[in-house]
């Protein structure tokens, strides 16, 4: 299991879908806390800490060391991600079935889209990769209308945009329903982005009350 934080309380009534949110590498789970302000209140958002330390950064974490990652160390970061998703998501189901929604930045994102094509049980509602890439040893299974929001700085110098781009052709050819948004920024996360995630976000959660059947009278 992995240390994580609970965003605000959501509002209205149960279930509260889950946004799980994964931070960079150098950071912890603090970092991506005030996106949390700008998505739906309904959501529950969680924000979950990578599983080892960056020996320079003090309170930095890592999902794997700096580079491309390989196969092992991909390996190390999701078994423990696995086991965490599946606690929180076996937890919320007490108020019924919740959707699970999996983003990340940067080295998170990497992690996040590994994670989606390891076909993980419980199934995953939506992507959220923000400045990420998909690195050539994971393959991509058929991923059957998966919906995924692909924001990037188009000025990225970490993550260079053309990475993303390959990202979005490689899910798109496996059959995911893409929303593409490109920005005029660098490595960061922009006010627009965020109200984009925030709409695409609201759109799964109008197709998940149309397709909910309705409780028996």
């Amino acid at each position: 299991m992995l240390l994580t934080r609970a965003g605000p309380s959501p509002e209205g009534d149960a279930p509260h879908p889950l946004m799980i949110l994964l931070h960079g590498l150098g950071t912890n789970e603090a970092d991506l806390a005030p996106m949390a302000d700008g998505l739906d209140r309904r959501l529950q958002v969680v924000f979950v800490r990578a599983p080892h330390p960056v020996p320079d950064i003090d309170g930095g974490f890592q999902w794997f060391s700096r580079g491309e990652p390989s196969e092992a160390a991909l390996a190390a970061a999701l078994t423990p991600l696995h086991e965490t998703v599946t606690s929180l998501a076996r937890a919320a189901a007490a108020d019924g079935p919740p959707g699970i929604f999996l983003g990340g930045f940067s080295q998170g994102a990497v992690v996040a889209v590994a994670y989606a094509c390891r076909q993980p049980d419980p199934p995953l509602a939506g992507l959220v990769l923000l400045s990420g890439y998909l690195p050539e040893v994971v393959a991509v299974p058929p991923l059957r209308g998966l919906p995924v929001f692909l924001g990037h700085g188009q000025d990225d110098a970490v993550i260079e945009y053309a990475r993303g781009r390959a990202m979005a052709d490689r899910l798109a050819t496996a059959g995911a329903r893409l929303m593409r948004r490109m920005y005029q920024h660098g490595h960061g996360i922009s006010p627009q982005e965020l109200a984009d995630i925030d709409l695409f976000l609201k759109a799964r959660l109008r197709q998940a009350r149309r397709t909910t059947p309705s409780a028996p009278p």
